[in-house]
């Protein structure tokens, strides 16, 4: 039994003696092997390492990539009174990226005549937003006089 041991001990013992030789002698070829993949949210790693004995000569950081956005989303639809919201969101990390909707312009819809315009004063024309309350008032150009025979056909007066 002891035997044994010893013969195994210096076989052990021979085998690690061999290892530097064996590794000395081996004539490199090198290649790049990527250890961590980069995302866009970390960095990855990448090492270069001898195809044949497995040496690792250099370590280098892999730049982290590009968000893959989907397109845009609309979160809260633009009024003519508040900006709205859009979101776009990375398929590969999750992160989140919103950008601003710009304020709608009112859009003013014909509610009424308020005040006829006459000869010579303007009426007033009521116009409403069709999205929110705000109501525009808008001039009616006065008519001027229509005179025929020197009498006006509109207010009747004469010259």
């Amino acid at each position: 039994m002891k035997k044994k041991i010893v013969a195994l001990g210096l076989l052990a013992i021979l085998m690690i003696s061999l290892i530097p030789v064996a590794l000395a002698a081996c004539n490199h070829s090198y290649a790049w092997v990527v250890t961590k993949a980069a995302t866009c949210s970390q960095t990855g790693t990448k090492v270069r390492k001898c195809t044949k004995c497995g040496t690792v000569s250099q370590t280098s950081a892999i730049p982290k990539t590009a968000h893959n956005w989907t397109p845009y989303t609309v979160v809260k639809a633009a009024t003519c009174q508040q900006e709205g919201q859009q979101r776009s969101t990375c398929k590969n990390c999750g992160a989140v990226r919103t950008q601003p909707i710009a304020k709608r312009a009112h859009n003013f819809q014909f509610v009424r005549i308020v005040t006829n315009p006459t000869c010579t004063t303007a009426g007033r024309a009521d116009y409403k937003c069709q999205w929110c309350p705000m109501h525009d008032y808008r001039a009616i150009p006065a008519t001027g006089h229509n005179f025929v025979n020197n009498k006006c056909t509109k207010c009747g007066m004469t010259k």
